[in-house]
């Protein structure tokens, strides 16, 4: 539901079916903003997000979901 709403409002979005594709992907690109499931398969959504924060990279806004 999300991707599709982004969608109508003129945005793109990549997906992520777990939390160790969430890392590999903003090890490869810069977001803006990330909507984290909190209940992904085998890393969930806050062990990703500690992980990003640890990061020395520039942060993104993450805003969890369930």
């Amino acid at each position: 539901m999300a991707i599709l709403t982004l969608k109508k409002l003129g945005y793109s979005a990549d997906v992520a079916n777990n939390g160790l594709e969430v890392l590999a992907m903003v090890e490869n690109q810069f977001y803006d903003l990330i909507l984290m499931d909190m209940q992904m398969p085998e890393m969930d959504g806050v062990t990703a997000t500690k992980i990003i924060r640890k990061s020395d990279k520039p942060q993104p806004w993450i805003i969890a979901i369930t």
